[in-house]
């Protein structure tokens, strides 16, 4: 993976990326906040960056951990030779309207099942993206 590449990237690069076909396309599917998201500048939130990353690799698998809303998962696939694997464990109805040919979701944690260790190891990226809040009440 170029990580050099990803690490030297600059704030200007990331707000130079047009997230407007996702934004326009996604946008009455999914709730009000997913436009704004697909909107603020590098920083503010994660889907720049990992359109970068995205784009950056070529023709990999990777893993997004913790579905939820499939945003990442969108942000994640932009690179058409990239398939993208996006585990939950929980069902997530609203990817349902999600139509990416290169993005698969999984119901299962991704860590029950054996078969995926050979998927884990062959990833030069995941994104490990769970419950948030529940870091805050161990801190």
């Amino acid at each position: 993976m170029p990580l050099d590449k990803i690490l030297s990237v600059t704030n200007a690069e990331l707000d130079a990326i047009d997230m407007s076909f996702y934004r326009n396309k996604y946008s009455k599917s999914h709730s009000p906040e997913f436009s704004q998201y697909f909107d603020w500048k590098s920083g503010a939130d994660h889907y720049r960056l990992l359109t970068y990353i995205s784009n950056t690799l070529n023709g990999n698998t990777i893993l997004d951990i913790g579905t939820f809303n499939g945003w990442s998962s969108i942000a994640l696939a932009t690179n058409k030779n990239n398939r993208v694997i996006s585990f939950d464990v929980l069902q997530q109805h609203c990817v349902a309207s999600i139509q990416e040919s290169n993005i698969e979701y999984r119901v299962q944690n991704i860590l029950d099942d054996s078969t995926n260790e050979e998927l884990i190891l062959c990833c030069p990226f995941i994104l490990l993206d769970t419950y948030h809040e529940c870091l805050s009440t161990l801190l």
